[in-house]
């Protein structure tokens, strides 16, 4: 995985300038992890030099190679662009009209989509809203949009399978189920349509018409964007080859042959990649994009005289060019430091560069075989064993208080590389350990949770002193979760599960005044949550939608109980976007409710409940509810980090919030209700090169009502 942590052409630099063998050795010392200190010390071990001055160094010559390359380009192609917001905007389609450009839009800002952009107006509109990224999708006929989506399967599995969207009724019907299907292409007739299926590290082309046909020569292929010819009796599509490259291939149904289109490649001999390509409507002209210079270019290659033309000269590149049915222009992906746009151009060939073979910059092959031997090796099978990557991946020191004054503890955590077993440990280090273990299991359905700790609660008695309490706490629940309902973004989950606590006093009971409640308490637990909130990349929380969870805990003599009663908790929250970019207002509704024999110590908990500006446990009663609003809003996207990504800055947020609730014995009429009122100030940041994150919140808060306080206060929270 080196070429893709440091930069194939970092590691291409270093080769080049000491060494391909002391990559290899490069692995090998900063595998032992105990003895290379450091990602600095395993470069400096082998090369003399710290990662940051090499870094500098190859940053340095690549400056010089790049710009000698800008001067080589000469005059460059100004691109006609319809999208200004970078990121990703994809795959432009035109419609029937030659006038409307559909595309996927991608982007950190909303849910992927379908989108149609008028090219005189300039008007653009949702068309679809879904999981759709960079996969080749069509338009046919009136608005008939065919295009790949990825969905649940079968509760676990993430497939992409064909769907058919009516543009002017908006009715939806799914073609294929579990296929693993993209690259969608309507034939000429309309009868039949082209796709690709992924299966067991293959992409296969295959038709979709009364059934569905496997149409690739060889048992192993990797092809993309096929195409019909006009006259539907050839097929086109990108092919990978065993040697590396990606080229255009054109298949002839009637004799069973494939042939490679262009055989041209680059002089200095490295892999080319041919892709995207189209067909234009009389069929003489191929359209695709090609890095035959090294930068990614639109090309028309005459078939019946074999001449190859380059259309655009860019400095970030052009690719995924489609030609509009009347044939006067083509839309296509501009490449750019802000990422992808679509832009469009005028057909002109006299425009348009011929490239000669045996240039400085093009030669040509004579392919007797597109898949040219390559090396084989072997490899030893056996079961997967995920304990050796458990070891934890970070740890965090913390400070925490109790009985005796303030404590430290160490927070670790990890999870094998199929997350089949994620575990998270507090461990404090004071006279009598405390910790608090959680644990998953994805191993099975349903998955297992466990969780069991042992710590002090500290709680405000009579308003005149502190009464210690110790609480050991384990639960062990199975959650049977379903990853779709109604849409590929909603969840829901059954849980039933067995808890137990058990309750010992570390203050002295002596003039305590009612005598806190002790023993052990043992329940079952049956729950139940349904969410469909979402959340974008620079989202700072959830920004539409809601989530609702409904929980009874039964603690009775049955279960070998010290006490015999029912909670019951239920929790919605809701978030309204409001019209500023990742701006939030959100809601949170909880209730609480309790029958049957009452401690002392109240069955209200302080983890169901909590109003901002007052003490967790000052609060006691059999029912409770809260009420709370909290408008969010970023402030800054430093996206830094320090030493090489050992801890990286991600995003800084605020919010401003009103909670109002408590809990009571009486009837909710005569409860009294608390009011707080706070601001908080969040960071995001992900440590240990991504194998953590975590939100850092400095809070101040300030109770309106008796028993209220101001503080300041500082979470950590994964």
């Amino acid at each position: 995985h080196l070429r893709y942590v440091y930069g194939v052409y970092f590691l291409q630099y270093l080769a080049d300038r000491y060494g391909e063998d002391k990559l290899i050795t490069l692995a090998h010392i900063y595998g032992n992890y105990l003895f290379a200190y450091g990602i600095d010390g395993a470069f400096s071990a082998l090369y003399q030099g710290n990662l940051n001055a090499l870094w500098e160094d190859w940053l340095d010559y690549a400056r010089d190679q790049y710009q000698k390359q800008k001067a080589a380009l000469g005059k460059l192609t100004v691109p006609d662009l319809l999208t200004h917001t970078g990121y990703r905007n994809l795959q432009p389609k035109w419609g029937n009209d030659s006038r409307s450009v559909y595309y996927l839009q991608n982007n950190a800002d909303n849910y992927p989509q379908i989108r149609k952009i008028d090219t005189v107006t300039g008007k653009q509109e949702k068309v679809f809203e879904g999981l759709v990224d960079n996969e080749d999708f069509a338009v046919a006929g009136h608005d008939q949009i065919l295009f790949s989506k990825a969905d649940i399967y079968k509760n676990f599995y993430l497939y992409r399978d064909l769907y058919l969207l009516d543009g002017k009724t908006g009715s939806l019907r799914q073609l294929t189920k579990g296929l693993r299907a993209s690259d969608p292409a309507p034939a000429p007739d309309g009868k039949s349509l082209l796709f690709i299926r992924n299966e067991k590290g293959n992409r296969f082309l295959c038709e979709l018409g009364d059934k569905i046909t496997g149409l690739g020569l060889t048992a192993e292929a990797h092809y993309f964007s096929p195409a019909y010819s006009p006259d539907g009796k050839q097929i086109l599509a990108a092919r990978r080859l065993a040697n590396g490259e990606q080229r255009i291939v054109l298949l002839d149904r009637a004799a069973s042959r494939e042939t490679q289109v262009t055989g041209f490649y680059r002089v200095s001999s490295e892999a080319v990649s041919e892709a995207d390509p189209v067909f234009s409507a009389d069929g003489k002209y191929i359209f695709f994009d090609a890095d035959y210079t090294g930068i990614v270019n639109l090309y028309a290659y005459h078939l019946p005289s074999h001449r190859l033309f380059r259309i655009t000269n860019m400095i970030g590149g052009a690719l995924m060019p489609d030609i509009s049915p009347d044939g006067k222009k083509l839309a296509y992906v501009s490449y750019s430091s802000k990422g992808y746009d679509i832009a469009t151009m005028e057909v002109d060939t006299s425009k348009w560069l011929e490239c000669g073979m045996g240039s400085a910059e093009f030669g040509i092959k004579n392919y007797s075989s597109f898949d040219t031997p390559h090396s084989t090796f072997e490899v030893s099978v056996h079961d997967y064993n995920p304990w050796p990557s458990l070891q934890p991946r970070f740890w965090i020191p913390y400070n925490y208080f109790n009985e005796t004054g303030v404590q430290t503890s160490i927070y670790l955590g990890s999870f094998d590389p199929l997350q089949q077993h994620l575990y998270y440990l507090n461990l404090g280090l004071d006279g009598k350990p405390s910790y608090s273990l959680y644990y998953v299991n994805n191993q099975y359905w349903p998955q297992i949770n466990v969780a069991v700790s042992d710590f002090s609660v500290p709680y405000n008695w009579n308003g005149n002193m502190t009464y210690w309490e110790r609480e050991k706490d384990n639960v062990i629940l199975f959650s049977l979760f379903d990853n779709r309902v109604w849409s590929e973004y909603d969840k829901m989950a059954v849980t039933v599960g067995l808890h137990n606590i058990n309750l010992t006093n570390l203050t002295s009971l002596d003039g305590l005044v009612p005598m806190p409640s002790r023993g052990i308490l043992n329940s079952v637990i049956l729950g139940w949550r349904y969410l469909n909130s979402r959340q974008y990349p620079y989202s700072i929380s959830p920004e539409n939608g809601f989530d609702l969870s409904l929980k009874v805990e039964m603690y009775c003599p049955q279960l070998k109980s010290d006490y015999n009663f029912t909670n019951y908790i239920g929790v919605l929250s809701n978030y309204f976007p409001v019209p500023l970019p990742h701006q939030v207002l959100a809601s949170k509704l909880a209730g609480f409710y309790s029958r049957g024999d009452q401690l002392v110590q109240g069955n209200f908990s302080w983890r169901s409940i909590s109003v901002r500006g007052y003490s967790n446990t000052s609060f006691s009663g059999n029912k409770g509810a809260l009420a709370s609003l909290e408008y969010r809003f970023p402030l800054l996207y430093p996206e830094m980090g320090l030493y090489y990504g050992t801890t990286f800055f991600d995003r800084l947020w605020g919010d401003v919030f009103f909670d109002e609730g408590g809990p009571t014995f009486g009837k909710f009429d005569t409860s009294v209700l608390l009011r707080g009122v706070g601001a908080e100030l969040n960071l995001a940041v992900n440590g240990g090169w991504g194998f953590y994150g975590l939100v850092a919140t400095l809070g101040y808060a300030s109770g309106l009502d008796q028993g209220g306080s101001n503080y300041l206060y500082l979470n950590l929270g994964l």
